[in-house]
């Protein structure tokens, strides 16, 4: 539910799934867990709804890397920069960064 209200918030199509994402993200980020579609491509596509949190968190100047789609160290960082988180780029099971972005999602907002 988290995604789709990411997804709902950033008018990017709702289904609860983030696509396209590399593999090798995977293994450093035990906090993403559902919904994530892990590609073995070299260079996935990315994520619609990543590109849109990419461009709004550029837009809030957090975020100063390429609009990939792809939720890595350097997007992480930057979400947790504008949710006011501890800012390692990387989502632990115990996220405060999640619980946070839960938080304001409940409230209407993403950060």
């Amino acid at each position: 539910s988290t995604t789709k209200d990411v997804q709902r918030i950033l008018g990017t199509p709702v289904d609860g799934k983030v696509r396209a994402q590399p593999r090798a993200n995977k293994k450093h980020n035990p906090g993403l867990v559902q919904g994530w579609q892990w590609s073995l491509a070299k260079r996935p596509s990315g994520s619609l709804m990543i590109k849109a949190l990419q461009r709004k968190l550029k837009a809030g100047g957090f975020y100063k890397g390429a609009i990939d789609g792809w939720f890595g160290p350097a997007t992480i960082a930057a979400l947790q920069k504008a949710l006011g988180t501890h800012v390692d780029g990387k989502v632990s099971k115990e996220s405060t960064m999640v619980k946070r972005l839960q938080k304001n999602l409940n409230a209407g907002k993403l950060y």
